[in-house]
């Protein structure tokens, strides 16, 4: 119940047509100078409605208790004038009534109630809202708060006369949601009443029984609803009346019966025909259940719709997108493995077994038809020929080709598309890859699978897994389209360079075929085959012009690439072809121009000075230095690794921008030297060193019989791997880390033209690594003569190309004591051990 207060107050009161509540907000805008929102005194005035109770048939002296309205505060006013300049004398306010106040003062003038704008000074009196809590406890066992929540929230949800949902309704929705106070919330239902009358809501607002209140304001929200439900069927049925469609069933769609197209109200455009071309184009096509019920339902509110609409637009593109998919438009295929393999030798040199498993992928596909089939991936460096691969599938099998790039995709919805929701929504790349190729089984190559990640707009790799995975892409559901579309007929083939920034659960989806990259010998016969053919067609002239010498190709490949693929080398014979070209268009009688062969002064002029022509080996003139073998995403590449040491506390300093493996493995190699170094026998020559050069003490060195050996404390050591701008990470570095610091400490040189690779366990084993293929053919081309493997490399090595065979020793080790036997001289480099203390000027300064 509600208890009257004793406190009084001034107050100025304001007449209008309407019955507000506590916790109802008002915008109000106005131009009138003389408005009385405008001319009120102070931030809190009262509001009454004229028409709340009879005050017109009362008598003079009378007094009017029960007269009631709500008190306002202002929240906000802000001149719209100072907005915008087109804006003349325009003010908007913003008001929050707050409680229930009554009059409480005899009136003696009727005429200022009985008009709406007027402000009227009074004294009134407020109303503070007691709460009963046995009241309150019987409307939360009765429920009757959870009832007028629930009618609250549809009444403010459901569409008005085709118009939608209010964006101020769904607000005010949200609202009643969170309110927690149930006098609160009975007030914020009586304010959304609109259709009732004002003496009705002034019963509501009188109501000091809270029970009451929400009985009431319940059964006029049910009869609003009834009304706002009743007022839209009926305004449906009027348009079926005028559009003539009361029923376009199924039958009828596909029939193409004319009787049920639409015709539109007289006066308005007509788009009967576009309506029915969309239908003769849904007569050839054999759709789902699902899609056709939902081409049904936007046929009819296209029907229904003026062009003008501003839905109009958005309804037809839907259905066009509908209609000009592949449902089942197939194209035959040829499965015979021998026609595959056939031109798969003619497009590609080499690559012998990922040429086996692609015939065998497409035999097993020619004996069952049914077969899902496995989703290959084609992995390695780029330029080795792997979206020719996935063009070559698709032309022995017949099928359309089409390659959709995945690179820097971080959106969800390129993927499975946009919702119709959003303006300009439009379906994913997979969808839009269908329509370009209108077949339902082409072959479409997924390019750079490896690049695409995760931001706050969602995970593209977890999108990708319905489209790859067999079990699900029967029912792959664009969100576009919101029906579901068959990708099982449509054969995937997917590209990467790094298989460790793919998704765990996007790889275990697919079969990796690894593609290495060329040897030399593989580049110059690709080159002679393919690439020079291409590049002399596409710079006009022909092979009676220009000829290519096997040993001039081979300098090419040597000396001015040095990639795994064969992308730049492509470049650089177009360089040279292109060369000869401007002399031949510029020759004034081509009919006696000679034939030009490529020479050495052709190929410097053409592509400047040789950029790896230089043997890596050189660089190894001193102790602590060592060469290893790298595995990158572009391929192969030989890493020299430079070891110092100087006097300090025992600090190991590493440059290099190395990953967190790669520091592990220096520090794996150093504790592994400090565990050996008697058995390694690191012993200072007192013949060359004098320790009191350096303040080191007799003490630095450890008694072990007739040697001493060095103190590990006394001294700092730096590891650095040059190219510092680019990261370096892994653990295949660990032998080669190891040989370079032992060669530091034992003042004995690397032997000439040897690198290794391999990583180290703390008690010296040598552990196998990956990229064998790729690290033996950078060793060739760095002129390296001997390689050292792990033992269990040793079946990697077999696969390697003939000619890498040819040029390079390589010997497998288990221990890391091998790897020191074979990369390490037998001698003291004694020469180094005088320069290294040589003064650096000989004059004073």
């Amino acid at each position: 119940m509600t208890t009257l207060k004793g406190e009084e107050a001034d107050l100025q009161i304001v007449m209008v047509d309407s019955v507000y509540f506590p916790s109802q907000r008002l915008r109000i805008k106005t131009d009138d100078p003389n408005s009385v929102f405008k001319n009120y005194q102070g931030d809190v005035f009262g509001i009454f409605c004229t028409n709340s109770t009879p005050l017109a048939s009362s008598t003079k002296n009378s007094t009017y208790p029960n007269q009631m309205g709500v008190m306002v505060n202002i929240v906000k006013e802000e001149s719209l004038t100072e907005r915008s300049p087109f804006v003349k004398n325009y003010t908007d306010f913003v008001v929050e009534c707050t409680k229930r106040i009554i009059i409480c003062q005899e009136i003696t003038d009727f005429s200022a109630f009985e008009k709406s704008s007027q402000v009227i000074n009074a004294k009134v009196q407020y109303l503070d809202e007691n709460e009963n809590e046995e009241e309150i406890q019987e409307v939360k066992e009765t429920k009757l708060d959870e009832t007028l929540r629930t009618l609250a929230i549809k009444y403010c949800t459901i569409p008005r006369l085709g118009i939608g949902v209010s964006s101020v309704l769904q607000q005010k929705a949200k609202a009643i949601q969170n309110c927690l106070n149930i006098t609160d919330l009975s007030f914020r239902c009586c304010s959304l009443l609109f259709m009732t009358s004002n003496e009705a809501k002034y019963k509501l607002l009188e109501t000091n029984s809270l029970k009451e209140r929400i009985v009431n304001c319940i059964n006029h929200l049910k009869t609003e609803i009834n009304i706002t439900e009743e007022n839209n069927e009926k305004r449906k049925k009027n348009q079926m009346k005028k559009l003539n469609l009361d029923n376009v069933g199924l039958t009828d769609l596909y029939q193409g019966v004319k009787t049920k197209r639409p015709r539109m109200k007289k006066g308005g455009a007509d788009n009967t025909e576009a309506i029915q071309e969309l239908l003769e184009k849904f007569e050839k096509l054999d759709l789902p259940e699902e899609a056709k019920t939902i081409v049904v339902r936007e046929l009819k509110n296209l029907s229904r719709m003026q062009p003008s609409h501003h839905e109009y637009g958005n309804i037809e593109k839907y259905l066009e997108t509908l209609a000009e998919l592949p449902w089942n438009k197939s194209q035959e295929e040829n499965l015979d493995p021998k026609n595959a393999q056939i031109i798969l030798d003619e497009d590609h040199y080499g690559l012998e077994k990922v040429k086996q498993r692609i015939v065998e992928f497409l035999a097993i596909r020619k004996l069952k038809d049914d077969h899902k089939g496995t989703i290959l991936c084609f992995n390695g460096p780029p330029g080795v020929g792997k979206t020719s691969l996935g063009k070559s599938i698709a032309k022995a099998l017949g099928r359309k080709f089409y390659r959709i790039a995945l690179g820097g995709i971080k959106d969800e919805s390129l993927i499975r598309g946009f919702r119709r929701t959003y303006v300009g929504s439009t379906p994913g790349v997979i969808i839009q890859s269908l329509k370009k190729v209108n077949t339902n089984n082409p072959v479409f190559l997924l390019d750079e699978i490896d690049k695409i990640g995760q931001d706050w707009k969602g995970d593209t790799s977890s999108a990708m897994l319905e489209v790859l995975d067999p079990e699900q892409n029967t029912k792959f559901t664009d969100h576009y389209l919101a029906t579901p579309f068959d990708l099982s007929q449509v054969m995937f083939i997917a590209t990467s360079n790094n298989l460790e920034t793919i998704h765990p659960a996007l790889l275990d989806r697919m079969e990796v075929i690894d593609i290495s990259g060329y040897s030399v010998k593989e580049k110059v016969q690709i080159s002679m085959n393919y690439l020079i053919p291409k590049q002399i067609e596409a710079n006009g002239i022909s092979d009676q012009i220009i000829s290519f010498s096997k040993p001039m190709v081979t300098k090419v490949v040597k000396e001015y690439t040095m990639e795994s693929g064969v992308r730049n080398l492509d470049r650089c014979m177009g360089s040279i072809c292109r060369s000869v070209a401007y002399k031949y268009a510029i020759t004034k009688q081509r009919d006696g121009f000679e034939k030009i062969d490529v020479d050495e002064e052709l190929i410097i002029k053409a592509l400047g000075n040789p950029k790896f022509n230089f043997i890596l080996n050189k660089k190894i003139s001193r102790p602590g230095l060592a060469i290893g073998l790298a595995y990158t995403s572009v391929g192969g590449k030989s890493l020299l690794i430079e070891t110092s040491k100087y006097p300090g506390n025992g600090k190991l300093k590493l440059t290099g921008k190395l990953g967190d493996v790669m520091k592990e493995s220096v520090a794996t190699a150093l504790s592994w030297i400090k565990t050996n170094s008697i058995r390694l026998g690191l012993i200072q020559e007192k013949s060359y060193t004098n320790p009191q050069d350096f303040d080191i003490l007799e003490e630095d060195y450890i008694n072990e019989g007739d040697y001493k050996a060095i103190s590990f404390s006394k001294y700092d050591v730096h590891c650095h791997f040059p190219a510092a701008a680019i990261p370096k990470d892994g653990p295949s570095a660990g032998v080669t880390i190891t040989t370079a610091l032992v060669s530091l400490f034992t003042n004995r040189r690397v032997k000439d033209s040897i690198a290794m690779t391999g990583e180290i366990s703390l008690h010296g084993d040598v552990l196998p690594v990956g990229g064998i293929k790729e690290k033996c053919i950078a060793a060739m081309q760095s002129g390296i003569k001997l390689v050292l493997l792990p033992e269990e490399n040793r079946l990697d090595a077999q696969d390697l190309p003939d000619d890498v065979k040819e040029a390079l020793e390589i010997r497998f080790c288990t221990k890391i004591d091998e790897v020191l036997e074979n990369a390490l001289s037998h001698e003291i480099d004694q020469e180094f051990i005088r320069d290294a203390y040589k003064p650096l000027f000989t004059s004073k300064i």
